[in-house]
């Protein structure tokens, strides 16, 4: 067996790219990146490179970039503190909250790991701003309940009992498979709960639980899935199925967020923002694990066991 070794050169874009697993980070990513890229001019890279890009394509612009900071990483340290001095300015203006500012920022950080290009980034985090006291709110329980009662489809029910038992991030959506499901029941048959694996094979998976109500939609659902495909789903088919589709195609985090903002507009959480008030009181997916976090705080649940079942495990070590 030989090795293939690839040339390295022109390569600054796919690094990038290979660095950001998750799909739906990769596309937002993306168009932060190309937004910064574009304002740097072709005679700034001139002057710093001594040639232009090959076009103004993402691709070209990052290679380029990341060619500016191997050859001399304070050209392309003034760069980004000039880029974030930008962003401040429409901070100040009320166009931008902190927290969109810093993720403006992060797929800069990522283009420039990826390549080893070594920046000061603390200086760069110190200079941005601090992000305000969030000011949205988790669903209430009447909420939850209305957005059950309300959804014709089942599959709106699994949805909702699901994310709200569950308290798990909406991509987890993009990963779910039946295998990642067990089941427990009482003597007499009925549901108990169940143990939900997040994220399977990834060195952030794992585990929390889903109520004895998501459990009978889900057994619900799965009959549902029997008439529609003839037969039960198998472990690795995706727990949820696109509904326009005749074969078996996932329903991911996009489609989960549009139907979770067709559920919310139905009960009247989704009212048109007005000039003064410039987003709503619930996050529309968010909404779901804050209600979840919330809940297991009035239970009096362990601080680190309702850590661990949210992901978080920095704060699980630090507890």
């Amino acid at each position: 067996m030989e090795l293939n070794i690839i040339s390295e050169e022109g390569e600054a874009y796919q690094n990038f790219v290979d660095s950001v697993r998750d799909s739906e980070i990769l596309r937002k990513y993306n168009g932060y990146l190309k937004y910064f890229l574009e304002l740097i001019p072709n005679p700034m890279y001139k002057e710093y490179l001594g040639y232009e890009p090959k076009s103004r394509d993402v691709e070209d612009l990052a290679n380029a970039f990341v060619g500016i900071a191997l050859k001399n990483v304070k050209n392309a340290k003034g760069i980004v503190r000039a880029y974030v001095r930008e962003l401040k300015t429409l901070y100040e203006k009320n166009e931008l909250k902190p927290a969109t500012l810093k993720n403006r920022i992060k797929p800069i950080k990522k283009l420039c790991k990826a390549n080893d290009v070594e920046i000061s980034w603390h200086l760069v985090d110190q200079s941005l701003p601090l992000p305000g006291k969030s000011k949205d709110r988790a669903y209430t329980r009447d909420e939850l309940q209305n957005m059950v009662n309300s959804s014709v489809k089942l599959v709106d029910k699994v949805i909702i009992t699901m994310s709200a038992s569950g308290g798990f991030r909406v991509e987890s959506w993009n990963y779910f498979c039946w295998k990642d499901l067990i089941f427990f029941k009482n003597n007499d048959g009925t549901y108990k709960g169940a143990a939900l694996l997040i994220y399977r094979g990834d060195i952030e998976e794992y585990v929390t639980c889903i109520t004895p109500e998501a459990c009978n939609y889900l057994q619900l659902y799965r009959e549902e899935w029997k008439k529609r495909f003839l037969r039960y789903p198998e472990p690795d088919d995706p727990i949820l199925v696109n509904v326009r589709n005749s074969r078996i195609t996932r329903l991911g985090m996009n489609g989960v967020r549009r139907r979770m903002i067709t559920i919310a507009e139905t009960i009247g959480m989704r009212p048109p923002l007005t000039r003064e008030k410039n987003r709503h009181d619930v996050m529309i997916t968010h909404g779901f694990r804050k209600s979840w976090s919330t809940n297991m705080r009035r239970a009096k649940v362990d601080f680190a066991d309702k850590e661990e079942m949210m992901g978080h495990t920095i704060a699980q070590e630090k507890s």
